[in-house]
């Protein structure tokens, strides 16, 4: 038979349940991301609620990184209860066009949350500046050890101080 008279063969797709959900399955490709949230005991963290605290801002050893701030303080967030703030935000160093980016750490005694953020892009020499920056749940420990989030964290700096406000995204899986 020739090369024209064979029929390339297609991978046969299957069901398999997963908790419930019955999700359709692919063949194995390498790098292939699986949904988090479909990952059996992963919780989705909508995170909503507000912080404040204190904030100060330092200039890099290195003349091309951007300034840092340090926050610390504490918040209430329903999913989390009570906990506290602790984190840092680089504004933009030498370079024509980036984002302000940093991380956050939420904890209480169940565990904590650390969260990545992520600002607007803006020119170069930028020190961290108040606005609305996306966050995503990058990691957690004890009772949030295996959770995942995103949304956008409204922040305003004012003299020394931070207040914050979580809007999470809802659930889309």
């Amino acid at each position: 038979m020739g090369a024209e008279g064979r029929r390339a063969r297609r991978p046969e797709l299957i069901c398999e349940s997963l908790e419930g959900r019955v999700v359709l399955s692919a063949p194995h490709v390498a790098g292939a991301a699986v949904p988090a949230a479909l990952v059996k005991g992963v919780t989705y963290l909508f995170l909503n609620g507000s912080a404040h605290g204190s904030f100060s801002q330092s200039q890099a050893p290195i003349a091309d990184v951007g300034v840092t701030g340090v926050f610390k303080g504490k918040a209430f967030l329903p999913q989390l209860g009570a906990v506290t703030v602790t984190g840092s935000l680089t504004g933009t160093g030498f370079i024509a066009q980036g984002h302000a980016t940093g991380t956050l750490v939420l904890k209480n005694a169940r565990g904590s949350v650390t969260l990545t953020l992520t600002g607007a892009p803006e020119g170069g020499f930028q020190p961290p500046q108040s606005g609305t920056y996306a966050f995503a749940v990058t990691s957690g420990t004890g009772a949030y050890a295996r959770t995942v989030g995103t949304g956008r964290v409204d922040l305003a700096l004012n003299s020394g101080a931070f207040t914050m406000t979580f809007h999470g995204d809802p659930n889309r899986f």
